[in-house]
């Protein structure tokens, strides 16, 4: 009798063991956690059975709650057994290497490793920064507190700069200067957002180009029609505003895979991160070109309306803002900064009076927190 014969054969006797094909728990056994060519003629040689679902899930959720667990397997072990009142034995049978501990220690550190490669990937300069060891760290931490809950890992770090921001808000009150790190995770996690942002290059540019040009054929003067309100401002999908502490001079050699050994200057600094052509480019922003892009942030604005929001931010005449906006909007439109359209089309009315301040809250947040 050769080997597989006697691997189906084993398999047989014990499926059909009195006691094991109607017990309540579906018990795997522990050839299953290593698959290889032997388990395989195994699992195809074995009769069929329909295992009970109400069992096969809750076997599911034991194996979860023993790889899944922040603290590691032993302390996932106990979690499940306290939630089922299974222990290994109960749901893994000896047999074939690897042992049943050891073989659920190779799931356990597959699982937290795909997690810390994914938030690697997402926050490269980030993790060169802080180190390896103090980033896998705060991973785990994060993890523990925002456990990989979507179908896409695209998502899984989401909420990493809020929870680094609030997690390390005591140590800035005590003096800690963190700011760096904070920002730089989220230059990173702006960077990570326009690149995944859906696609615009091309039918939406395209379409809102045709749209503007259609409009401004129509008068003799294009600025006169801008200044007249016949245009409103909007922000493509693909771009994320910033306001930092540092410039951006101090972020570059970091975002590009390099390192910056010199002294990192404190200024605020207002930055664009944006997609154009499927590439990501960053770009520094005058106050006014910024708080102008800000107050359409959310909703479409004519552009009498962006440069008064920004008038006032800036403590300059709204007519001086307005007159350097004219002149601006060509080059920012080129680098995809800004998208102009007939007011009309959205059903909003883009002058109703609102409280700009409230609009631009946001940012104010990022400077004072």
């Amino acid at each position: 009798m050769n080997k597989v014969t006697c691997l189906t054969s084993t398999a047989h006797e014990e499926l059909n063991r009195p006691g094991v094909a109607d017990s309540e728990s579906y018990r795997l056994p522990a050839s299953c956690l290593s698959p290889n060519s032997e388990v395989i003629a195994e699992l195809v040689s074995a009769p069929s059975t329909q295992p009970d679902l109400t069992s096969l899930e809750k076997t599911q959720q034991w194996m979860l709650m023993a790889i899944t667990n922040i603290h590691g397997l032993p302390a996932g072990l106990e979690q499940a057994q306290q939630q089922s009142g299974w222990c290994i034995s109960d749901v893994i049978l000896p047999g074939l290497d690897p042992a049943p501990r050891r073989g659920l220690e190779i799931y356990a550190q597959a699982y937290w490793l795909r997690l810390l490669s994914c938030l690697a990937s997402d926050y490269p300069a980030l993790r060169r920064h802080l180190g390896p060891e103090l980033f896998d760290f705060f991973c785990r931490a994060y993890l523990n507190e925002f456990p990989s809950r979507a179908y896409s890992l695209y998502e899984l770090g989401n909420q990493f700069t809020r929870f680094l921001r609030r997690s390390q808000r005591a140590a800035s009150k005590a003096g800690n200067d963190l700011w760096f790190p904070l920002e730089l995770a989220e230059l990173e996690y702006a960077r990570n957002s326009v690149l995944r942002a859906p696609i615009a290059e091309r039918a939406g540019t395209a379409k809102a180009a045709i749209s503007s040009l259609s409009v401004a054929q129509q008068c003799s003067d294009y600025s006169q029609l801008l200044i007249d309100a016949a245009m409103q401002l909007s922000l493509p999908v693909s771009l994320r505003l910033r306001m930092t502490r540092h410039p951006l001079s101090a972020f570059q050699a970091w975002l590009e895979g390099g390192e910056s050994a010199f002294p990192v200057q404190k200024t605020i600094g207002y930055l664009a991160v944006v997609r154009q052509r499927f590439t990501v480019r960053y770009y520094n922003l005058s106050d006014w070109q910024f708080f102008t892009l800000a107050v359409a942030r959310r909703t479409p604005r004519s552009l009498p309306y962006c440069a008064r929001a920004a008038a006032r931010r800036c403590h300059r005449p709204a007519s001086e803002i307005l007159a350097q906006l004219m002149l601006w909007i060509p080059a920012a439109q080129s680098v995809g900064l800004l998208q102009l359209s007939p007011i009309g089309g959205t059903g909003l009315n883009p002058d109703v009076d609102m409280d700009t301040s409230r609009s631009l809250s946001f940012f104010d947040a990022m400077i004072n927190k």
